[in-house]
């Protein structure tokens, strides 16, 4: 289906110029792209027909946009991360008025793919339903998967991009004084949170050299299970909107308390930070604290440049809220369990019981099923490319998936 006629909103994208070539590709596809920008970061990336800047507070924002997708006839509109404020009510006016909603997000599977679906991601995302429902009725061919794109390098990039959004956004002048972002702080912290990470990724690096060797040769020695818990970030809206949990501190605090009182006494949990919440957060003395008071301190191990599969290879079982690395571990044949409301959760990959009880009883991973899963996740949903990387080739292929959601 071509997209001459249509009328395309976007809204915020990834940080970086993705969605100004994005924008491009939709014009040669036939659209008319519209903008809205939300602060002067968005403003400074733009790229669309119309271009318009909302200088309103967040309680004038749904009125706002229901006027402007009725006075501009929109048909679509496509976000990055569904669960921001904007998007979120983006979302239900987009419903409300028989607009399709799309939404891009970082890739399920990764690295060589984005995730780009209708409805919204994760949890929001109506994937699981459709193959649950499926997959029992016995009726999944076999998927046409498309090949990841290796866009490269692209960490550098990512540095100049977010410390250009940033810097921009946070000028004193032009307005938007009202605006609301996901993420707290100005240009001077978020600079120095991703200097931060670079120093952070160099030196947790040099001293976990020899993790995964001592991680093998205790195992090896003791016999003892290895758990694997992956923190996600700490603004993630898969926590915050998806979850009971109030942030990683909570999460941690319930996990060391089952573990302590359910795991085997001779079990090793270990913990990964996340790479994108290096120069944002560092858990290490709240673990500490944590894991005394609950008696397990020399079983807790807090690591950050660790090799995920190589850790796979050395773990028994592996404890998330919602991460998409729940999926990578079933994918390395270990078991799982969410804590949070998950698509491969929801897909019955993983423990359906309480965490008191995986310690002991977390059984083994369906691997046909999830075998089938995760091909059709790449077909479905999954996009070849990179926000950050190749941008050119990944928004022609987002086009293509985009026609062939609208075909009738």
């Amino acid at each position: 289906m071509a997209l001459d006629g249509s009328n395309i909103l976007l809204l915020q994208g990834p940080i970086g110029p993705f969605f100004a070539y994005f924008a491009e590709e939709l014009q040669r596809a036939g659209a008319t792209c519209f903008k809205i920008n939300f602060n002067k970061g968005d403003r400074f990336f733009a790229l669309a027909d119309i271009i318009t800047d909302y200088h309103g507070n967040a309680a004038e924002w749904r009125d706002y946009l229901s006027r402007y997708v009725r006075n501009h006839n929109i048909d679509s509109i496509i976000v990055y991360g569904d669960q921001r404020f904007y998007h979120r009510a983006a979302r239900e006016i987009a419903q409300a008025h028989d607009i399709r909603f799309f939404a891009f997000e970082e890739g399920y599977v990764r690295p060589g793919y984005v995730t780009f679906e209708e409805f919204g991601n994760n949890a929001n995302s109506h994937f699981a339903q459709w193959f649950n429902h499926t997959y029992e009725k016995g009726e999944l061919d076999t998927a046409t998967i498309p090949t990841p794109l290796n866009a490269g390098y692209t960490f550098g990039g990512q540095i100049w991009n977010a410390i250009a959004y940033y810097v921009v956004k946070d000028w004193k002048f032009f307005g938007f004084k009202a605006a609301r972002h996901h993420r707290p702080g100005n240009w001077f912290t978020e600079m120095n949170a991703w200097i931060l990470t670079w120093f952070r990724k160099q030196g947790t690096k040099r001293f976990e050299r020899t993790f995964i060797e001592d991680l093998e040769h205790e195992k090896q020695h003791t016999g003892a299970n290895v758990y694997f818990v992956p923190l996600q970030v700490a603004v993630d809206s898969q926590i915050l909107y998806h979850s009971r949990f109030d942030g990683m501190k909570d999460f941690l605090s319930g996990v060391f308390q089952s573990f302590s009182q359910y795991a085997p006494k001779d079990a090793i949990l270990v913990l990964k930070h996340h790479p994108m919440d290096r120069g944002y957060n560092h858990y290490g003395k709240y673990i500490s604290k944590l894991a005394k008071q609950n008696g397990i301190a020399a079983r807790v191990r807090y690591v950050f440049e660790v090799d995920l599969t190589r850790l796979l290879e050395n773990t028994d079982a592996c404890v998330t809220v919602n991460s998409t690395v729940g999926l990578i571990a079933l994918k390395a044949g270990v078991p799982a369990i969410a804590l949070g409301k998950a698509m491969f959760s929801d897909a019955g990959l993983t423990f359906d019981g309480k965490l008191d009880e995986f310690w002991q009883q977390y059984g083994e991973v369906n691997q046909d099923k999830l075998q089938k899963f995760e091909d059709f996740l790449r077909q479905e949903t999954l996009v070849a490319g990179s926000f950050y990387g190749k941008r050119r080739q990944t928004s022609v292929k987002a086009i293509d998936k985009l026609k062939h959601l609208l075909s009738p």
